[in-house]
């Protein structure tokens, strides 16, 4: 071959190979910093695979994977429709802002709703035609706390259109009174908004956090991170959904009734918590090499929602007798005055309580209601859920069915003959209740004296009323309480079915008496 020749084809390609060395050489100093940690962390043994900026992820989830969460899916739309057509949110002027906070209980969809989102955007570029992807991208708050956000976001520019998503961000404390050089990062990072109408620069920010009150406000501005989206706990309706998607699954044929105990019993719990339910029902089932039945959903309640413990149970004759008196009584009285919480269950087992942070300004009648000598732990209990959403608005009729119930377990204790025992919180707890009711939230040192010992005498006569009631009806029913207690105290844990076989007929004549009686504020507040 001529030299000419020769020359004519080994520039272009010389000049070919060294564009793709520079573009090698580039990266390479980009993610200069990212290696140097790697290997250093790689070095000391530790795996930081998990916040490795590149590592990016297509996740197959859409929003076919979530149960419920329509107002989410609702909220995210314009995010969708902008990947769908950007060029009409560009000409209209439409903006999306650059970042997302989902806040709410631990475990209750956030992560997988920044996956279904991912999916879902996917999905709709496929239906258009699109060949581009769009990834997310898991930066960790050790990472950004490092680099700075601005460095994530060029990380991710480099894979637009995409997701960076940071979970426990408030972990970073990018606050102006901790860390204001972290925080001016942050927030220059987030300056500005989408316009890019072919996709190579659209990066979201998705913050996941259980403590938004944590994040600066200027973070939560409108054109930063102002969209809020909240993720309470699943309601019934989607936790029937679940449990029936979830076993539908696995091929696995549950009665509706089944299901619908799931469902009330699961109340107030995450998605993770109806996750493991459901798993552990088909592990009680595995170990006895049977199907699904209610016997083993029941077992899974116990064990993961109730928190009951059966194991090292060795209580004193004595104190069994005590506590099935106190908890059988509570449990008739519960079932009479047909509360809006129902009652599932009652135990005589070791509960564990959820451990929570420390409050400072508990009361002195809670702490004398602990005598498990034990955090976290309590002896026995009722189990119940409610049969409506009440957020927190509880009527006064439900407040006095509550003051009934507590003043129940002395009492039952009382018509029983086993009262060596005394629980003097039961008095303090019903009439703290009592309070609250007659001086309707208002603190009692606004009224004058003379007001303020009158409400004080109206709450204390109610309370009296209440215990003069339920002995009434105890002491007509001393014979159906002795076979709950006894039962209670052979079996440790009754369900509301075994209690209405002790009541048998006398269930209905219970909860007429209740509904006979006159509304006690009324009569109180005319003795008064």
């Amino acid at each position: 071959m001529e030299p000419d020749l020769k020359m004519a084809f080994t520039l272009p390609i010389a000049g070919y190979l060294t564009t793709f060395i520079y573009e090698d050489i580039k990266s390479v100093q980009e993610n200069l910093p990212f290696i140097k940690s790697y290997l250093h962390n790689k070095a000391r043994g530790e795996n930081i695979e998990i916040s490795m900026p590149g590592l990016i992820t297509t996740p197959k989830e859409n929003f076919d994977s979530i149960v419920g969460r329509k107002d989410i899916k609702n909220k995210l739309q314009p995010i969708i429709d902008f990947i769908k057509n950007p060029l009409n949110y560009i000409q209209s002027g439409i903006q999306l802002p650059r970042g997302i906070i989902l806040t709410g209980e631990p475990q209750t969809g956030k992560t997988s709703a920044v996956k279904a989102l991912a999916g879902e955007l996917n999905e709709q570029l496929k239906r258009i035609g699109n060949n581009k992807s769009v990834g997310v991208l898991p930066v960790s708050v050790a990472y950004i706390k490092k680099y700075g956000l601005n460095y994530c976001m060029e990380q991710a520019k480099r894979h637009a259109p995409c997701i960076l998503f940071c979970d426990e961000f408030d972990l970073l404390q990018a606050q102006r009174d901790k860390d204001a050089v972290l925080l001016s990062d942050i927030l220059e990072g987030l300056n500005g908004y989408h316009t890019s109408s072919d996709l190579k620069n659209f990066v979201i920010f998705i913050i996941a956090t259980n403590r938004p009150e944590h994040i600066d406000f200027a973070v939560t501005e409108n054109g930063r991170c102002g969209t809020i989206l909240y993720f309470e706990n699943p309601d019934i309706t989607d936790r029937t959904e679940y449990f029936k998607s979830f076993f539908k699954k696995k091929l696995i044929d549950i009665e509706d009734e089944d299901i619908q105990a799931l469902a009330e019993e699961t109340e107030a719990c995450s998605y993770g918590t109806l996750i493991e339910v459901a798993n552990a029902s088909l592990r009680f089932a595995e170990s006895s090499k049977e199907v699904v039945q209610k016997k083993h959903i029941i077992m899974a309640l116990n064990s993961v929602v109730r928190k009951i413990v059966t194991e090292g149970y060795n209580m004193p004759l004595q104190q069994k007798e005590v506590l099935s008196a106190r908890y059988g009584a509570q449990a008739c009285i519960s079932l009479a005055v047909n509360p809006i919480c129902k009652l599932t269950a009652v135990t005589m087992y070791k509960i564990t309580e959820k451990i929570k942070e420390r409050d400072l300004s508990i009361n002195h009648y809670e702490a004398l209601s602990d005598r498990s000598g034990h955090a976290g732990i309590k002896i026995g209990g009722l189990f119940s859920y409610n049969t409506q959403d009440t957020y927190n608005l509880v009527s006064d009729s439900e407040l006095i069915k509550g003051i009934k119930i507590i003043v129940a377990g002395s009492i039952g204790q009382k018509v029983l003959g086993v009262d060596e025992i005394t629980f003097p919180e039961d008095e303090i707890n019903a009439l703290n209740i009592a309070h609250k009711l007659v001086f309707k939230g208002i603190n009692e040192k606004m009224y004058p004296k003379s007001i303020r010992e009158e409400k004080k005498l109206e709450a204390y006569m109610l309370v009296q009323n209440c215990k003069k009631e339920v002995q009434e009806l105890l002491e007509s029913k001393q014979e159906e309480l002795m076979k709950i207690s006894e039962l209670l105290r052979k079996r440790n844990l009754l369900h509301v079915g075994d209690i209405n076989r002790c009541l048998g007929k006398s269930a209905k004549d219970m909860i007429n008496y209740f509904s006979k009686k006159p509304d006690l504020t009324e009569s109180i507040q005319e003795t008064v």
